[in-house]
Protein backbone atom coordinates (compact mmCIF):
# COMPACT_ATOMS: atom_id res chain seq x y z
CA UNK A 1 0.00 0.00 0.00
CA UNK A 2 1.23 3.51 -0.59
CA UNK A 3 1.72 6.22 1.64
CA UNK A 4 -0.70 8.24 0.86
CA UNK A 5 -3.63 5.75 1.08
CA UNK A 6 -2.16 4.42 4.12
CA UNK A 7 -2.01 7.42 6.07
CA UNK A 8 -5.83 7.83 4.73
CA UNK A 9 -6.70 4.36 6.23
CA UNK A 10 -5.39 5.78 9.57
CA UNK A 11 -6.92 9.53 9.17
CA UNK A 12 -10.08 7.57 8.72
CA UNK A 13 -9.71 5.25 11.82
CA UNK A 14 -9.18 8.42 13.95
CA UNK A 15 -11.86 9.99 12.85
CA UNK A 16 -14.07 7.17 13.72
CA UNK A 17 -12.95 6.59 16.75
CA UNK A 18 -13.12 9.77 18.29
CA UNK A 19 -16.47 10.27 17.61
CA UNK A 20 -16.77 6.57 18.97
CA UNK A 21 -15.27 8.42 22.23
CA UNK A 22 -17.75 11.07 21.97
CA UNK A 23 -20.74 9.22 21.83
CA UNK A 24 -19.36 7.31 24.86
CA UNK A 25 -18.91 10.63 26.72
CA UNK A 26 -22.03 11.81 25.75
CA UNK A 27 -23.56 8.59 27.13
CA UNK A 28 -21.26 8.85 30.43
CA UNK A 29 -23.07 12.39 31.05
CA UNK A 30 -26.65 11.02 30.68
CA UNK A 31 -26.33 7.44 32.44
CA UNK A 32 -25.01 6.73 35.74
CA UNK A 33 -26.00 3.06 35.96
CA UNK A 34 -23.59 2.52 32.55
CA UNK A 35 -20.00 4.29 33.67
CA UNK A 36 -17.91 1.51 34.47
CA UNK A 37 -18.74 0.10 30.81
CA UNK A 38 -18.14 3.81 29.69
CA UNK A 39 -15.08 4.44 31.23
CA UNK A 40 -13.64 1.13 29.95
CA UNK A 41 -14.26 1.62 26.24
CA UNK A 42 -13.34 5.11 26.61
CA UNK A 43 -9.87 4.34 27.89
CA UNK A 44 -9.39 1.34 25.43
CA UNK A 45 -10.55 3.70 22.37
CA UNK A 46 -7.93 6.29 23.89
CA UNK A 47 -5.22 4.01 23.93
CA UNK A 48 -5.79 2.98 20.72
CA UNK A 49 -6.02 6.29 19.06
CA UNK A 50 -2.72 7.25 20.44
CA UNK A 51 -1.18 3.90 18.69
CA UNK A 52 -3.18 5.04 15.44
CA UNK A 53 -1.13 7.96 16.02
CA UNK A 54 2.33 6.91 16.62
CA UNK A 55 1.78 4.97 13.19
CA UNK A 56 0.61 7.86 11.39
CA UNK A 57 3.49 9.61 12.47
CA UNK A 58 5.68 6.79 11.36
CA UNK A 59 4.06 6.25 8.21
CA UNK A 60 4.61 10.00 7.22
CA UNK A 61 7.79 10.06 8.55
CA UNK A 62 8.89 7.55 6.36
CA UNK A 63 7.12 8.77 3.45
CA UNK A 64 9.00 12.13 3.65
CA UNK A 65 11.99 10.93 4.31
CA UNK A 66 14.04 9.70 0.86
CA UNK A 67 15.93 6.93 2.49
CA UNK A 68 14.45 3.81 0.55
CA UNK A 69 13.26 2.26 4.09
CA UNK A 70 9.98 0.25 3.54
CA UNK A 71 7.86 -0.53 6.88
CA UNK A 72 7.73 -4.03 6.10
CA UNK A 73 4.96 -4.79 9.20
CA UNK A 74 3.02 -1.92 8.31
CA UNK A 75 2.67 -3.42 5.28
CA UNK A 76 0.88 -6.93 6.69
CA UNK A 77 -1.16 -4.47 9.07
CA UNK A 78 -2.93 -2.65 5.64
CA UNK A 79 -3.17 -6.08 3.71
CA UNK A 80 -6.90 -6.79 2.54
CA UNK A 81 -7.77 -8.60 5.35
CA UNK A 82 -5.41 -6.74 8.59
CA UNK A 83 -5.71 -5.40 11.64
CA UNK A 84 -6.66 -2.21 10.57
CA UNK A 85 -9.36 -2.79 8.37
CA UNK A 86 -10.65 -4.97 10.86
CA UNK A 87 -10.10 -2.23 13.02
CA UNK A 88 -12.09 -0.29 11.30
CA UNK A 89 -15.14 -2.21 10.93
CA UNK A 90 -14.97 -2.90 14.31
CA UNK A 91 -15.13 1.16 15.39
CA UNK A 92 -17.76 1.19 12.53
CA UNK A 93 -19.88 -1.29 14.18
CA UNK A 94 -19.48 0.30 17.49
CA UNK A 95 -20.38 3.95 16.69
CA UNK A 96 -23.46 2.34 15.00
CA UNK A 97 -24.11 0.95 18.07
CA UNK A 98 -23.98 3.74 20.11
CA UNK A 99 -25.06 6.62 17.47
CA UNK A 100 -27.70 8.63 19.16
CA UNK A 101 -31.06 8.37 17.88
CA UNK A 102 -33.68 10.66 16.66
CA UNK A 103 -37.21 11.75 18.00
CA UNK A 104 -38.57 9.31 21.07
CA UNK A 105 -35.70 6.75 20.84
CA UNK A 106 -33.43 9.48 22.17
CA UNK A 107 -34.97 9.42 25.35
CA UNK A 108 -34.46 6.03 25.77
CA UNK A 109 -30.72 5.80 24.40
CA UNK A 110 -29.63 8.15 26.46
CA UNK A 111 -30.66 6.77 29.57
CA UNK A 112 -29.97 2.71 28.19
CA UNK A 113 -26.22 1.88 27.66
CA UNK A 114 -26.89 0.10 24.46
CA UNK A 115 -23.89 -2.34 24.91
CA UNK A 116 -24.81 -5.41 26.86
CA UNK A 117 -21.99 -7.00 28.50
CA UNK A 118 -21.24 -9.58 26.22
CA UNK A 119 -20.89 -7.15 23.57
CA UNK A 120 -18.62 -5.13 25.42
CA UNK A 121 -16.74 -7.53 26.48
CA UNK A 122 -16.51 -8.73 22.54
CA UNK A 123 -15.80 -5.00 21.65
CA UNK A 124 -13.27 -4.70 24.74
CA UNK A 125 -11.02 -7.90 23.77
CA UNK A 126 -11.44 -6.96 20.09
CA UNK A 127 -10.09 -3.77 20.60
CA UNK A 128 -7.06 -4.42 23.15
CA UNK A 129 -6.31 -7.74 20.41
CA UNK A 130 -6.15 -5.16 17.77
CA UNK A 131 -3.94 -2.46 19.24
CA UNK A 132 -1.35 -4.95 20.63
CA UNK A 133 -0.62 -5.99 17.08
CA UNK A 134 -0.43 -2.61 15.77
CA UNK A 135 2.20 -1.92 19.08
CA UNK A 136 4.27 -5.17 17.72
CA UNK A 137 4.36 -3.39 14.46
CA UNK A 138 4.76 0.22 15.30
CA UNK A 139 7.61 -1.18 17.40
CA UNK A 140 9.07 -3.73 14.38
CA UNK A 141 8.92 -1.04 12.20
CA UNK A 142 10.77 1.38 14.62
CA UNK A 143 13.80 -0.35 15.15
Amino acid sequence: MDPLSATGTLIALLQISSAVISFCYEYRQGTKSAAREVVQISDELNSLKDVLEALLKLVESSASSESSARLSTFELLVKADGPLLTCQSELERLKKQLEPEKGWRAVRRTLVWPLKEAEMKRALDALERLKSMMQLALSADQA
